[in-house]
C-alpha cells in the first residue's frame, strides 16, 4: 500500500514537471515569434531565418537598402539607412538577402518568384506597379497579423485608410521607403526674386500678410494668391523677343505635376468603400474642376506662367538660374539640384489650395517613382516578412526619418523656423489617391490621371466632356477589379 501511494505521488511530480517544462517551451516559443497570432511586434524574435528581399535599384538620388557598410561609410543619410536594416535583423534574430531589380522588371520578376513557390519574401516596387502585383494576387493581406499595427505614426493614415480595400491592406509606404519624403510635391519659391520684385510688398497690400508663411499656416495660401504674386515677373531674359524657356517667370512646373492643382483643391478621384473600388464625388464635379482648369489654363496662357511640357529639366534649370518666383516641384529637386548652387536663396511652402481654408487642409500627391513594400503571397516565411516589414517601418520612423528628413531637410535645405514648419505642412498635405496608385489598370490610358493633365496640355476647361467621354470606361474597369479584389485571400 505504501509502494502504491509513493508510486502515485512519483507520477505525479513527474507529470508536474512535464507540464512546468511544456509551459516553458510554449513561453519560449512565443517569445521567438512562433505562436500563431502574436500582437506585439517588438516582442517577436525567430531562429536566424532567411527572408529574401525584391528591391529597387537606387532612384532620384537615393537608394532603399545598404547591405554592407563599406558602400556607404561617410554619408550620414546612407549610413542610417544601413543601421536601420542591421538593427531591425539584429532585433528579429533574421538574414536578409537583397536583390536589385529595374523598376521596369519588377513586376516579371515577382511573377516569375510567385510561380516557382517563392523566391522572394518582400517586394519592394515602384508606386505604380504595387496595385498590378495586389490585382494579381502576389501580395499577402497585412491586416492578418495582429502585429502589424497601422495606426502607429510610420505608416501615413491616409495611405492605410484609401488603399484598404475589402477590409484587406496588400500595400503600405511612408518612412519605410526613402523616396517618399522625396517624392513629396511641394512650392519652392525663390528669395532673392521675392525680395527684389517686393513680392512681399503686393502680398501686404492685397492680403494684409506682412510674411507668406503666415498666410500659408492660415489656411490662405490659394492658387489665386500665387498666380496674383507671380504676376508682373516675366521678363524676356534671353533677348529673342518672344516667351521661351530662357526668360524669368512668376510660376513654372511641368506635365507630371499638373495633378497637384487637382488634388490641391482637395478632390481625389477613386475612393474604397464597402462595395469596393468607387469613382468618387470629387471626379464628377465637373463644375468645380472646369473652374480649376479655366484659373489654371488662363495664367499659364500669360507671359509669367511657365510649363516646359513633359520634362522637368528647362523649368527646373529656370529655377537654378534664378528665374523663377514659384516652382511646383517634387522635393527630390532639393537634395539632387539645389543644394549645389551656388548663390540660390529660397524657401518651401505646401501646394496652395484652391479656396481658402478648403476641408482636409492642404493636399498634394507623390510624384510616381516612390515605393510601396508589401509581403509576398508564395512567401513559405510569410509572418516573418510582415515582422520584417513592420519592424524596418518602426526602425525607418526612429532612425533614418531623423537623419534623413529633421537635420537634412528640415536644417540644411532650410534657413530659419519658418522654412523648417514649412517642411513639416509639406510631408503632411501628401496624399495617395488610388485614382494614382492604380491608374493603369482604370480605363484606356489610365484617365483618372492623364485627362486632367491632358486638359492642361491640350488648353481646354471642358471636364465634362472628358468625364463623358471616360465614365463608362473607367466604371467597367472598377467593375472588374472589384471582382478580382473579391477572389484575393
Amino acid at each position: 500500500m505504501k509502494k502504491n501511494i509513493i508510486r502515485a505521488l512519483s507520477l505525479v511530480l513527474v507529470l508536474i514537471m512535464m507540464l512546468g517544462m511544456f509551459v516553458s517551451c510554449k513561453k519560449n516559443k512565443e517569445e521567438e515569434g512562433t505562436t500563431n497570432n502574436p500582437t506585439d511586434a517588438n516582442s517577436l524574435r525567430y531562429n536566424g531565418e532567411e527572408i529574401n528581399i525584391l528591391g529597387r535599384k537606387e532612384t532620384s538620388g537615393i537608394r532603399e537598402y545598404f547591405d554592407k557598410y563599406e558602400d556607404v561609410a561617410g554619408h550620414t543619410v546612407n549610413e542610417a539607412i544601413y543601421n536601420r536594416n542591421v538593427y531591425t535583423t539584429d532585433q528579429l534574430n533574421i538574414v536578409t538577402t537583397h536583390k536589385e531589380t529595374d523598376d521596369s522588371k519588377a513586376v516579371s520578376d515577382a511573377t516569375i518568384s510567385h510561380q516557382s513557390g517563392g523566391t522572394y519574401d518582400v517586394y519592394c516596387v515602384y508606386s505604380l506597379y504595387a496595385s498590378t502585383l495586389a490585382v494579381q494576387g502576389l501580395y499577402t493581406n497585412l491586416k492578418q497579423y495582429q502585429f502589424f499595427d497601422t495606426t502607429q505614426p510610420w505608416y501615413p493614415s491616409k495611405l492605410v485608410k484609401d488603399a484598404t480595400i475589402f477590409d484587406k491592406l496588400y500595400f503600405v509606404s511612408g518612412d519605410v521607403s526613402m523616396s517618399n519624403i522625396f517624392m513629396s510635391s511641394l512650392i519652392y519659391y525663390n528669395k532673392d526674386i521675392y525680395t527684389n520684385k517686393q513680392v512681399g510688398t503686393k502680398l501686404k497690400n492685397t492680403y494684409g500678410y506682412d510674411s507668406i508663411y503666415d498666410l500659408a499656416r492660415e489656411g490662405k495660401w490659394t492658387v489665386d494668391v500665387m498666380f496674383t504674386l507671380s504676376k508682373g515677373i516675366y521678363a524676356d531674359t534671353d533677348k529673342d523677343n518672344t516667351k521661351s524657356a530662357g526668360d524669368t517667370f512668376g510660376f513654372g512646373t511641368y506635365e507630371t505635376l499638373y495633378d497637384n492643382f487637382y488634388y490641391g483643391a482637395g478632390l481625389t478621384t477613386i475612393k474604397s468603400t464597402s462595395k469596393g473600388l468607387e469613382m468618387s464625388d470629387g471626379f464628377k464635379n465637373t463644375d468645380k474642376i472646369s473652374n480649376i482648369l479655366t484659373t489654371v489654363n488662363t495664367f499659364l496662357k500669360t507671359n509669367d506662367g511657365y510649363t516646359s511640357g513633359n520634362t522637368h529639366e528647362p523649368v527646373r534649370t529656370a529655377f537654378s538660374q534664378q528665374r523663377l518666383l514659384f516652382y511646383l516641384a517634387p522635393a527630390t529637386h532639393a537634395y539632387t539640384t539645389f543644394r549645389t548652387v551656388p548663390g540660390l536663396t529660397y524657401g518651401v511652402l505646401p501646394v496652395p489650395m484652391y479656396e481658402a481654408n478648403q476641408d482636409g487642409g492642404y493636399q498634394a500627391c507623390l510624384s510616381n517613382p516612390y515605393s510601396m513594400y508589401g509581403v509576398a503571397s508564395a512567401s513559405n516565411t510569410p509572418e516573418i516578412g510582415a515582422a520584417y516589414l513592420h519592424i524596418l517601418g518602426k526602425n525607418s520612423y526612429e532612425i533614418t526619418r531623423p537623419v534623413f528628413f529633421d537635420e537634412t531637410m528640415k536644417l540644411k535645405y532650410a534657413e530659419n523656423v519658418d522654412d523648417s514648419d514649412m517642411w513639416d505642412m509639406v510631408i503632411n498635405s501628401q496624399s495617395y489617391d488610388l485614382g494614382k496608385v492604380f491608374c493603369e489598370q482604370i480605363g484606356d490610358k489610365s484617365p483618372t490621371v492623364n485627362n486632367f493633365r491632358e486638359c492642361i496640355r491640350l488648353t481646354t476647361n471642358d471636364w465634362n466632356g472628358k468625364l463623358t467621354a471616360n465614365r463608362k470606361a473607367i466604371n467597367n474597369s472598377l467593375t472588374t477589379l472589384n471582382e478580382q479584389f473579391k477572389t484575393l485571400q
